[in-house]
């Protein structure tokens, strides 16, 4: 069991906009929050990451349906979620993982090899001890969906989530 204290950085702590999950669950249908807290579980009776719970050593298939799963973006965290992902999925297990927009890191290419992105605009807000405040970066979609297949030679499809008649009625979710 890893140790969930002091290595967390703050990105760490950020919690998903009830009106951005709304959106993103009435379009996939969550059935588990795979990487939640008891702060910030959005699905009750989803595993908890934290001390208790370990939701990268389950199996996921115990929740049939899509999984959403807002990691940490921190290392090593963000970049095990990834990989469960694309393993879960090539056992056919589905899931949405919300991710740093960093098209252009090595880690992408080589870990998340999903086969359809969102690239979701304007930038969210997502909120930080209870209050709204902007992350340092945007964030996309990372769609693991037996809808789509991916071989080596293909990339992934891109589409675009504009979020600003979703937002709430300040300028960018203000």
């Amino acid at each position: 069991m890893n140790n969930f204290g002091n290595d967390q950085k703050l990105s760490d702590d950020y919690v998903t906009p009830d009106w951005l999950f709304k959106i993103l669950d009435n379009e996939f249908k969550f059935v588990a929050d795979m990487a939640c807290d008891s702060k910030n579980c959005k699905i009750k009776g989803s595993p908890l990451f934290d001390k208790e719970e370990y939701s990268l050593e389950m199996d996921w298939s115990k929740w049939d349906g899509v999984k959403w799963v807002f990691p940490p973006f921190s290392k090593p965290y963000f970049s095990r979620f990834i990989q469960k992902a694309r393993n879960e999925w090539e056992r056919g297990q589905e899931s949405v993982i919300m991710a740093p927009l960093k098209t252009i890191t090595v880690e992408y290419f080589q870990n998340a090899k999903c086969p359809l992105i969102y690239i979701m605009y304007p930038r969210v807000k997502f909120i930080f001890n209870g209050h709204v405040n902007q992350m340092a970066e945007s964030v996309c979609l990372l769609v693991y969906s037996n809808d789509y297949q991916i071989d080596q030679a293909r990339k992934p499809e891109i589409k675009y989530l504009d979020l600003s008649r979703f937002m709430p009625h300040t300028k960018y979710g203000e």
